[in-house]
């Protein structure tokens, strides 16, 4: 099962995929246009991803899971 981990960038945010190793599957970025990955759609499940970030506060370390349920936490 995979986890993601949602970040501010500089500019944007970051959504990275992890499955079990410390470093990332995929790092998809949003931009004014939506998620840079394949799915090219305004409401891929990264979106949907990020804006449950969003409405837990945009608390650092918070782990979600493909349904956009918060599964964990790092710093806790």
């Amino acid at each position: 099962m995979a986890q993601y981990l949602v970040r501010k960038g500089l500019r944007n945010y970051e959504v990275a995929k992890f499955d079990d190793s410390d470093s990332p599957l995929e790092v998809y970025t949003f931009y004014s246009r939506g998620c840079s990955c394949p799915a090219r759609s305004r409401s891929c499940k990264h979106d949907k991803i990020l804006k449950a970030w969003e409405k837990a506060g945009s608390k650092a370390g918070l782990v979600f899971d493909d349904s956009a349920h918060i599964i964990g936490d790092l710093f806790n």
